[in-house]
């Protein structure tokens, strides 16, 4: 059973997975900039691109990073030069592991010359998730002092996931000296989380205070506040009886949902039986639904056998379908024969197909040209696009060229349509030029098509500049503006520095106009003045006042000051200059 610090982290690190660092995009050129429109050519004339650091040859980071602690150059220069080799691979689990062994073997000094050090890596993941990581480590030793760093202006986009962990860190070293911090923080974000991380350090050795703490102040208990899986995962482990008690007690409707959901979950781990018939016995309705689907799918874990002989107990509806799934999937890790012996018992509806579905997708990965026959001689008429689209995915993650020879092999449409696409998307994550390469052979129209979708949008989550590079390739249509704006998000979030600098070499005209809209809008968060800089050259009238109003709406919520005296540089018209300066003034 996971303890409520260690959900409480989990919760967090999904959160990051969307973060982005405090990275300066360049800003498109003053001939862009004059050819789009005259009245914003003194403006970037006066304000040219911030410097970047340098990242050419001439900087070796590994290095940089190696000396910021003596005498142990030889480990850290290792480190840090296989993060550099594996920054393509965006959230990849590889990644995190090293970043986190690199920033264990810190001690505090060496923690603070590495995160001064930081600005000398490419813009991505591996400078983002080092910054991060870094700052965490230095809350260890000095929480007071991580704070401090936070909020310099730079990593202000930082602050409201980090604070959390701070707190944590701070409550266990002195606990009324977080706890006065968090509380005295201005409403918002920020003092959520922070407040979070001193409630998780709390429950940890007297959930009934971290409880009462929670109780005493409505809005903690607001929508988005998850304080129930550290206080109520404390509070179940000991006493599920008493916590189940007190959960349904509880004032909030979703501090009261979510407290159920966790002790249903950790009682049914330790006994299943007891915690199914308190999850009955409570009213119908919503509460009982989700306490049931919390114990059904614990107890699928350990005693699959029983978990199904009360999930037919169900009524039928839609409870007994989504847990179907869950239960078959689990089963089928530990047995999938008895699991798909149990799933053809039973009654055609839509919980039978989803337990096959999971059921199938499990024994794809040990035997998955079975697992495909199989599913070949089904008679559902949801095979297709159902089981086999299940099936395409785990097969296309262990061995795509087997299971495009076996898609050829059937000759069927069908399997071209709702297969081939999926098993080509799973292998352009790894090998897209592969992929690629099985597209002329698809006589499918349709399902070339939808392959050719899937590999762009897959290839650029991680690999964005050579996957746009492959779309400006291929005919010009809709369909290809459409993955290049998806490709230009990516890179954005990945690579501003690069992004814009391609951006600048694109002719004037509407495909620029749309890249640069989804540009801006990806910048606009961490980097609002290159972005307004960036919609200001858009060419078409209500697409730039679109564009830069929603920068500056963004811009005035963080920083109003500066998106007003951004404002009163430029030469607008008075009917632009009074709608955007409207647009600040109602940004809050």
């Amino acid at each position: 059973m996971l303890s409520p610090k260690t959900i409480g982290f989990l919760v967090l690190s999904l959160a990051l997975g969307g973060l982005l660092g405090r990275i300066s995009a360049p800003r498109p050129t003053a001939e862009a900039g004059n050819a789009s429109r005259a009245t914003s050519s003194s403006w970037f004339s006066s304000n040219p691109s911030r410097a970047l650091p340098d990242t050419g040859a001439s900087v070796d980071t590994g290095r940089a990073i190696a000396d910021v602690t003596p005498g142990r150059e030889e480990i850290k220069q290792e480190r840090i030069l296989s993060l550099l080799e594996i920054s393509k691979l965006t959230g990849s689990r590889k990644l995190y592991e090293q970043v986190q062994r690199f920033v264990k073997s810190l001690d505090v000094e060496g923690v603070k010359n590495a995160l001064q050090q930081t600005g000398s890596l490419p813009p991505g993941n591996v400078r983002r998730s080092l910054t991060y990581s870094l700052i965490n480590r230095l809350a260890e030793f000095n929480p007071q002092e991580a704070i401090r760093f936070v909020e310099k202006k730079e990593l202000l986009d930082l602050r409201e996931a980090i604070y959390a962990t701070i707190a944590t860190a701070w409550a266990e070293k002195d606990f009324n000296a977080a706890k006065a911090w968090a509380y005295g923080l201005p409403e918002g974000n920020a003092r959520r989380n922070a407040i979070s991380g001193i409630v998780s350090s709390l429950a940890e050795r007297d959930p009934d205070a971290a409880l009462k703490l929670v109780l005493a102040d409505n809005k903690l208990m607001g929508a988005g506040y998850n304080w129930a899986w550290s206080v109520f995962g404390t509070l179940s482990a000991r006493n599920p009886a008493d916590a189940a008690r007190r959960a349904a007690g509880l004032p909030s409707n979703e501090f009261r949902q979510q407290a159920i959901s966790v002790v249903a979950s950790n009682w049914a781990s330790t006994d299943p039986r007891a915690a199914a018939e308190w999850a009955s016995s409570l009213a119908s309705g919503g509460l009982q639904q989700q306490a049931l689907r919390n114990v059904i799918a614990t107890w699928s874990q350990t005693d699959p056998n029983a978990a199904a002989e009360f999930l037919a107990k169900l009524g039928p509806g839609q409870l007994r379908n989504e847990m179907a799934s869950q239960l078959g999937s689990q089963w089928a890790q530990r047995d999938a024969s008895a699991a798909l012996a149990w799933a053809e018992k039973l009654p055609q509806s839509e919980g039978r197909r989803n337990a096959l579905s999971s059921i199938l997708g499990q024994w794809a990965q040990n035997e998955p040209r079975k697992a495909a026959d199989y599913v070949m001689k089904m008679q559902d008429e949801s095979r297709f696009d159902n089981f086999l689209q299940n099936l395409a995915h785990n097969w296309g993650r262990n061995n795509p060229a087997d299971a495009v020879a076996w898609a050829r092999a059937q000759n069927s449409p069908e399997v071209d349509k709702n297969f081939l696409p999926n098993i080509l998307s799973e292998w352009s994550r790894y090998e897209p030029e592969k992929a690629i390469a099985q597209l002329a052979s698809i006589t499918n129209d349709e399902a070339r098509k939808i392959a050719t979708e899937r590999i762009s949008s897959q290839w650029s989550n991680s690999e964005p500049e050579k996957a746009i590079r492959w779309l400006t390739t291929l005919p010009d249509n809709e369909d290809r503006e459409n993955a290049l704006r998806n490709a230009v998000s990516n890179w954005s979030r990945e690579n501003p520095e690069n992004a814009s600098a391609w951006l600048n070499k694109l002719p004037i005209g509407k495909t620029r106009d749309g890249l640069i809209n989804t540009f801006v809008s990806n910048v606009s968060n961490f980097d609002p003045e290159s972005a307004v800089a960036w919609a200001v050259s858009v060419t078409d009238d209500n697409q730039r006042r679109s564009s830069v109003q929603n920068v500056l709406g963004n811009w005035a919520r963080n920083d109003k000051p500066s998106a007003q005296r951004w404002l009163a540089a430029q030469n607008f018209s008075k009917e632009e200059h009074k709608q955007y300066e409207d647009q600040i003034g109602r940004s809050k």
